[in-house]
């Protein structure tokens, strides 16, 4: 995706619901504001209340590839909320279906892809 489609998304999303998470509810600090001030730190700390964007459906969702009509896919969410939702809905798993998708390769640990096992 380019660039400007990118920030054309994120813009839309801002405006729609307003600058608030879609799990919390709580204000979020715009990402403009955060990357002006902090365009040095690369892969450092941010803040939990930093705006990202989020799948409705999470990664485990059997049905997260079929186009939702009517309705849209991704939300705005703070980087906390974001952040324990993925946890939660890995945790939520059977140790088979993690397991058969890191010799897949297609979850990640530790911010790295899980290298994929022979089968």
């Amino acid at each position: 995706m380019s660039d400007w489609k990118r920030k054309r998304r994120r813009a839309a999303l801002w405006r729609q619901q307003q600058g608030k998470c879609h799990w919390c509810g709580e204000a979020m600090m715009h990402w403009n504001d955060w990357y002006a001030q902090h365009r040095d730190a690369k892969g450092g700390w941010q803040p939990p209340r930093l705006a990202t964007i989020d799948h409705l459906r999470d990664r485990f969702d059997p049905t997260r590839q079929i186009p939702a009509r009517g309705s849209q896919r991704l939300v705005l969410a703070c980087r906390q909320c974001n952040h324990q939702r993925g946890v939660e809905s890995q945790r939520q798993q059977p140790l088979e279906e993690l397991q058969r998708r890191a010799k897949r390769g297609d979850i990640e640990r530790g911010g790295k892809m899980v290298e994929q096992v022979p089968a």
